[in-house]
């Protein structure tokens, strides 16, 4: 039988939002963490049928499988449906502009050192996939409001599944400095003309959360509350024609993620059959397009859903 996972990789990542493989607007010495992942030759990635060819002049980028997650090189995928990858290395970002072409969906120019074509105005988004007893989606609401919907985490490598309610609020949008992103304990981002900071308060309500056991391995038995979040993915402008990769909603105090763990304490655990639920307040750090209305960028788990229909937005400014 094949090796489906015929090589074995070491790769160093900067930890963000949960399951997003890019960069954040700055980051900590510590914030790099060495994992063992797999480049797994036998996964394709297609665009509109096409097959994407993902090769470079530094050799083909297989999708790497890690912790069940598939993680696939945003550049070429990007380019194959008409947009474009860029590193700005002033905040640390990886910034995606979308895009239409024509064509097979293949370009024939992909992963070179050659500009790519401006990318024309993303069209309207297709409506929002809702099985019945998969994700729902509430769609795009104003600041202040909330976007309420149900999730579940059934990526068919996990060892466990989970499902949850949720209701997420934006509170109150905060601007802050590059000096004021250093008093959070990160590293000074270069100010830019294109780009600012922020610090937006999010109020998560998750109901009905439980836990489904799908391989009887050891320490699937249970799974972790503080995991079971609504993933922030990042920022994008209101036409969704370009976006800003990632979030960090952990690291420094009043942050999301150390708010969820200081209130579930001991309770972090979740066992088949049992039924939780949390109400935790705490802050985003986010990067925002100077100039343009900002929508926080939501992604629902549910591997079912498709890309497109997969995210929910809530404006900030």
């Amino acid at each position: 039988m094949k090796n489906l996972f015929s090589k074995k990789v070491s790769a160093i990542i900067a930890i963000v939002s949960l399951a997003v493989s890019a960069g954040t607007l700055a980051y900590a010495d510590s914030a790099l963490k060495q994992i063992t992942a797999y480049q797994n030759q036998a996964l394709k990635v297609t665009v509109n049928g096409s097959e994407v060819d993902m090769s470079s002049e530094d050799g083909t980028m297989y999708p790497v499988v890690y912790d069940g997650h598939s993680y696939v090189s945003a550049k070429a995928v990007a380019e194959a449906m008409g947009g474009s990858v860029k590193w700005n290395n002033s905040t640390q970002t990886v910034e995606i502009t979308s895009g239409t072409r024509t064509g097979s969906g293949i370009p024939d120019k992909d992963n070179t050192t050659k500009p790519t074509p401006k990318p024309t105005a993303a069209p309207t988004p297709p409506p929002v996939t809702k099985p019945s007893e998969g994700s729902s989606n509430s769609g795009t609401v104003s600041s202040g409001e909330s976007v309420a919907y149900t999730d579940i985490y059934n990526n068919p490598y996990s060892k466990g599944h989970w499902k949850a309610n949720y209701k997420v609020s934006v509170n109150k949008v905060t601007p802050v400095t590059a000096e004021q992103v250093v008093d959070l304990g990160f590293k000074k981002p270069d100010d830019t003309s294109t780009t600012s900071w922020a610090l937006v308060d999010v109020t998560v309500k998750a109901d009905n959360i439980n836990y489904t056991q799908v391989k009887p391995d050891p320490g699937s038995e249970y799974g972790y509350i503080s995991s079971i979040v609504p993933q922030f993915s990042g920022v994008t402008v209101a036409d969704k024609s370009a976006k800003i990769i990632g979030v960090t909603d952990y690291g420094f105090d009043g942050s999301f993620s150390r708010n969820l763990d200081d209130a579930l304490g001991s309770n972090n655990k979740i066992k088949p059959g049992e039924t939780k639920s949390y109400n935790v307040s705490g802050k985003i750090l986010v990067t925002l397009f100077k100039g343009q209305s900002n929508m926080l960028w939501i992604r629902q788990q549910d591997s079912t859903v498709e890309f497109d229909s997969s995210a929910l937005y809530i404006k900030l400014n």
